[in-house]
């Protein structure tokens, strides 16, 4: 398949132009960016360089005339625009995040102890390994089917998959900024913070250094990602789907026992994965079908 743009006639117009045509993802991004510019007025700051760049961050892989290079700068961009979305809007997050609705939530679902303070009770050196190694594999669970679609040179697939993962990014990225909540390992004074066992001061001094926000519990995109990849993986009949069943098991457990992550906030990956891959796909069903 040849790497060209899905509209030709676009190649010889503006950029701007096959945006207005282009990404399946554009309604739920322009939704984020949206709240995203209330909750920047709301908080009173002024206007920085990251919240002008903002926009453009979430359509810069469509602002490509090679799909191939659309799909790889899709994960880049994922980042970037966390940063910027988040970075100038921290102190207004921080004053709104909610401590306490979770627990209390869940108390009413399990009884007894929380399931983060019940499932550290087995806290071994293995386990603690073993589910560092699978919370480090975070972007991976997307790279992997984009890297597989590009070498088999599915184009459209790849195309397709990189705008479901982007929709369930910043779905997951809206819903941050309406309900921020704190993760047990903040929130839960019985529950310690499980770093990996060969870095941990690197671990906690990047996390710093970075200033990645500290209320992006809910929901869980490092349990929505993987099992994004396995509904589309699932829906195409690729082996590979039952990887990342697997990869989706042992992050629903991991991150709960890491501290990162409630049970709701697992539980809420699932609809959130699978409203992104249904969006997109329903997106580019309606589109296909008016020619």
């Amino acid at each position: 398949m040849k790497d060209q743009p899905i509209v030709s006639l676009a190649s010889a117009r503006p950029w701007i132009v096959r945006i207005g045509v282009g990404p399946s993802y554009a309604p739920i991004a322009m939704l984020f960016w949206l709240l995203h510019v209330a909750f920047r007025f709301r908080g009173g700051g002024p206007t920085g360089v990251l919240d002008l760049a903002l926009p453009a961050l979430l359509f810069a892989p469509w602002a490509l005339r090679s799909r191939r290079q659309r799909v790889i700068l899709s994960a880049a961009t994922y980042f970037a625009v966390y940063y910027a979305a988040f970075l100038p809007l921290l102190d207004d997050i921080t004053a709104r995040a909610h401590w306490h609705e979770i627990p209390a939530f869940e108390a009413v679902l399990f009884p007894g102890p929380n399931p983060v303070i019940a499932i550290q009770e087995w806290r071994t050196t293995f386990l603690n390994v073993a589910f560092c190694v699978g919370y480090s594999l975070h972007i991976a669970n997307v790279l992997v089917p984009l890297l597989l679609f590009l070498r088999k040179g599915d184009l459209d697939r790849a195309d397709s998959y990189a705008s479901s993962f982007l929709a369930c990014g910043y779905l997951g990225f809206a819903i941050y900024l309406l309900f921020p909540v704190v993760p047990p390992r903040l929130a839960l004074p019985e529950v310690s913070a499980v770093t990996p066992p060969w870095a941990s001061q690197a671990w906690e001094t990047a996390g710093s250094w970075f200033r990645a926000n500290p209320y992006a519990a809910m929901p869980s995109l490092h349990c929505a990602f993987p099992f994004l990849s396995y509904l589309y993986l699932r829906s195409i009949g690729s082996p590979l789907r039952w990887v990342f069943a697997f990869m989706s098991a042992w992050l629903f457990v991991g991150t709960v026992y890491l501290g990162e992550h409630y049970v709701s906030d697992v539980i809420a990956a699932i609809p959130v994965a699978w409203a992104a891959v249904w969006f997109v796909r329903r997106t580019e069903r309606h589109r296909n079908e008016r020619g």
